[in-house]
């Protein structure tokens, strides 16, 4: 059995006329006639029964309708599924980011994605830097939110914004009560600094700020995620410095304090590889970066 016929056989049940069906088909009636009986043909079995003014379909014909339309109705999901997969409306997508984009603008572009295209399954992945230029090389992961923005000749990268950073100091620190603090103030405390990596991170920032101010900061630890950090300097273990995101998770213990102008910043970038043909990628790139812009 072919599509067509089925349309054929499913528009004389519907309609119960040939005349009708073949209008309703933009056809003329002798080939619709043949059609149906080339599928009884076919089948071994009577569809129809047929009158002068009226056909009726058969026991045969009526479990066949209920399969035929099943089928008709599959099949046009198949297609419009097929085109909206094409067109980047559904799929899926694997999303690296670092920890800290969490505090800032990714929830607010994941929620814009699940408006605009609901059939597209986003999947996170919370990665380091240097681990997130290696699974995009790797095609382990699409897109990636990376800190800060990378130079490599198979990828993209666009700078999204660039966040001021802020000291993160425990409540019974002696700058506490200060309004700002500049880096140098801080050259005889411990630091909790995050990896330094290849490609960039905050924990190089950081520390290119401390030489900056002529030391290198005693780092008593290195942390991989922003809680870990603020949960050291809340029972006074050290101090650190994090993205002004950082403000919205009001820790218990810690208070945060701005660097003097001018403030110095870490960028936010969007990556991915060049040859990617995922028809989803270049949708959720635009809508990043109108959020970004926005």
């Amino acid at each position: 059995m072919e599509l067509r016929q089925l349309r054929c056989f499913v528009a004389v049940s519907e309609e119960l006329h040939f005349g009708k069906a073949a209008h309703r088909l933009g056809i003329s009636q002798p080939p619709l006639t043949r059609t149906i009986l080339q599928l009884e043909e076919e089948l071994g079995v009577v569809l129809f029964e047929r009158t002068k003014r009226r056909v009726e379909p058969t026991l045969a014909g009526l479990v066949l309708l209920e399969k035929a339309q099943r089928i008709l109705a599959l099949s046009e999901s198949a297609a419009a599924e097929v085109q909206r997969a094409v067109q980047g409306h559904s799929g899926t997508l694997s999303v690296s980011f670092v920890g800290s984009v969490v505090l800032g603008i990714l929830p607010e572009i994941l929620r814009e994605m699940r408006v605009r295209f609901p059939d597209v399954e986003v999947n996170l992945h919370e990665m380091a830097t240097d681990q997130q230029v290696e699974a995009l090389l790797e095609r382990r992961t699409q897109v990636a939110f990376i800190r800060p923005g990378v130079v490599h000749p198979e990828l993209v990268s666009h700078v999204l914004l660039e966040e001021e950073l802020l000291v993160a100091l425990p409540v019974s620190h002696r700058l506490a009560q200060a309004d700002e603090v500049a880096i140098g103030q801080l050259r005889d405390d411990p630091f909790i600094l995050f990896p330094r990596q290849t490609h960039g991170s905050l924990g190089n920032r950081v520390l290119d700020l401390c030489v900056r101010e002529g030391f290198r900061p005693q780092v008593v630890q290195e942390a991989l995620e922003m809680q870990t950090a603020l949960g050291l300097v809340a029972v006074g273990f050290a101090v650190t410095v994090l993205p002004g995101g950082a403000r919205n998770l009001e820790w218990p213990g810690v208070v945060f304090k701005p660097l003097p102008a001018p403030v110095p910043t870490i960028e936010l970038a969007l990556a991915y590889r060049k040859d990617d043909a995922s028809p989803v990628l270049p949708r959720f790139v635009a809508l990043v970066l109108e959020m970004a812009a926005a």
